[in-house]
């Protein structure tokens, strides 16, 4: 499997982002995020911006310097399955290339979308499992990740909005308590689910929640973001 990797998950730009960081001691983080993306929405892309944004501007102590992000489009079996008027593969990488196109940081992953049925473990490939395969791929794959990371290692964090805590599609956003999970609020203040994203984070990680909280940020609502 790791012969076809470079195929599926793009290094050019964050390459260029970590030849450039050398001197930042704040924690390296890539964003993730998946979707059907059916099709993607500027809305999408800007999730990364907020999230970017908002990590890198935290107080010097808690900061992080976010060196990519990867936007990974579900496969074309599952996207049949589970949509009703589902978008070719083709139709849907064109598209999200033609948003990120001139973004320095924000890259396309098709991984989990174009990986060989032979080698496929099912169709509903876990979020926590793309989230594993990319920080074995730059952090212990890639040379020329490795490379330039100089002994230092990815954080690879889970982007989604408030309402993807509480999908059980593709095992929703359980099993990342290795790696991180952002979450952009997607409603005002006064409707504001953070508290029940709390209350169902609490569930689904149990005895791991009080090792796994500090690793999940919740962004609030900014009308200037929406």
């Amino acid at each position: 499997m790791s012969s076809h990797e470079d195929e599926y998950i793009l290094t050019t730009k964050i390459l260029e982002n970590l030849n450039s960081t050398n001197e930042s001691s704040s924690p390296l983080v890539v964003l993730l995020a998946c979707g059907p993306y059916n099709p993607i929405q500027q809305n999408d892309v800007e999730m990364f911006k907020i999230a970017k944004q908002y990590l890198e501007d935290l107080e010097e102590e808690y900061k992080y310097k976010v060196v990519a992000g990867y936007i990974s489009p579900s496969s074309e079996i599952y996207v049949n399955k589970k949509i009703k008027n589902p978008i070719p593969l083709k139709q849907r990488i064109d598209t999200i290339n033609s948003l990120i196109d001139k973004s320095p940081w924000i890259e396309i992953m098709t991984w989990e979308s174009l990986l060989p049925q032979n080698i496929r473990i099912n169709d509903n490939v876990g979020h926590h499992q793309v989230v594993k395969r990319l920080s074995e791929f730059l952090n212990q794959k890639n040379e020329k990740v490795i490379k330039s990371l100089n002994g230092r290692q990815l954080k690879i964090m889970y982007l989604c909005d408030s309402d993807q805590v509480f999908e059980n599609e593709k095992e929703g956003v359980k099993h990342l308590e290795n790696h991180g999970l952002v979450i952009v609020e997607t409603y005002p203040p006064d409707e504001s689910k953070e508290p029940n994203c709390v209350t169902k984070l609490r569930e689904l990680y149990s005895d791991k929640w009080n090792k796994f909280k500090d690793q999940v940020i919740y962004i609030k609502y900014n009308n200037k973001d929406h």
